[in-house]
């Protein structure tokens, strides 16, 4: 079954051990087969559980989608997950490399540690609104504030070009977000090499694609 790491917080306080075994085996099918190739009775039967059972706890899939992936996203803004990420953009890093090297080696941890229930939440985010908005209000109002203000101390210091922060930003973590998207859901069976790929994004986020000349 699932990994204790890989879980979202429903699934260590159900209310009940079925309830926690279909949360189980909704994680398991939704991140194989993706939200609209996962039937409800493939769920039950790995729960071990009637399919009307399920609908005794969640009204449709879509509210067992949400049962399962909302608590992901706590998980991953909350204080406590945010955590790490705030003291990142808090500490007073010496160069934008410092800063992106803290940063993606950070995510790339995380990412290896919940690597299913992320892939769902990739796989559906842009499907399900509900999702969308609890990403957009819960990272505005937990993480934006403190890694617009690294970036505009980098640009005071002449470190990083003036344009709107959240634009920087933006181009941070969406290089992190395809490197995700491509390393944990598109080609999860390649032979990567985290530790260069994260060497490589700096680069381009720093430099661009233009050759380093010695």
């Amino acid at each position: 079954m699932t990994d204790v790491n890989d879980r979202p917080d429903d699934l260590l306080s159900a209310t009940t051990e079925k309830q926690r075994r279909i949360l189980e085996a909704a994680v398991e099918v939704f991140a194989e087969r993706g939200f609209a190739g996962s039937p409800t009775a493939e769920i039950a039967k790995r729960a071990g559980v009637a399919e009307g059972t399920i609908f005794k706890h969640y009204k449709t899939k879509k509210d067992l989608l949400i049962g399962v992936v909302g608590p992901l996203f706590f998980r991953l803004v909350l204080p406590k997950q945010l955590e790490p990420l705030q003291a990142i953009f808090r500490h007073p890093h010496p160069s934008v490399e410092a800063l992106l090297t803290s940063l993606y080696r950070e995510r790339v941890a995380y990412l290896h540690s919940h690597a299913r229930l992320v892939r769902i939440f990739a796989q559906e985010v842009s499907y399900h609104p509900e999702l969308r908005t609890l990403a957009e209000q819960t990272l505005g109002q937990m993480l934006l504030p403190d890694a617009v203000t690294a970036i505009e101390r980098f640009q005071a210091l002449g470190l990083i070009m003036q344009a709107p922060p959240t634009s920087v930003l933006r181009i941070m973590f969406g290089t992190m977000a395809a490197y995700a998207l491509t390393r944990f859901v598109l080609f999860p069976e390649q032979p990567w090499d985290d530790g260069k790929e994260v060497e490589f994004m700096i680069q381009v986020v720093t430099r661009g694609l233009t050759p380093i000349t010695v």
